[in-house]
């Protein structure tokens, strides 16, 4: 399993506040962790993203149930799970980015959070 960090922004929902996140990826790495993982959610799945703000408001392994910063959440949790190997810890992930399409703007932007 791997952790990273992230700052996490979106003007539309967000204004102007960041909601600092840390990402986990539920991958099984030996034969003791796979048996502990099996049956609980996410866990007998590959590269599970199991995402949590760090103000320890909220955490999810599955997109589409965020409640606090709801639309945010969602599309960088997606985009995490889709790019995980792409993004390294500390990269601010800018939603407006994420949406963007393609050669218009960047999908993440490196810098500290």
């Amino acid at each position: 399993m791997v952790s990273k960090v992230f700052a996490v922004r979106d003007k539309e929902t967000l204004g102007d506040t960041e909601i600092k996140v840390i990402a986990t990826r539920i991958a099984p790495t030996c034969p003791g962790e796979a048996q502990v993982l099996e049956g609980t959610p996410g866990g007998a799945l590959p590269g599970v993203i199991l995402l949590a703000r760090c103000d320890g408001r909220e955490s999810n392994y599955d997109p589409m149930q965020w409640e606090l910063g709801g639309r945010a959440m969602r599309i960088v949790h997606r985009h995490l799970c889709e790019r995980w190997f792409d993004l390294g810890s500390g990269t601010v992930l800018d939603v407006e980015s994420i949406l963007a399409p393609a050669g218009q703007v960047g999908t993440a932007r490196s810098g500290r959070a």
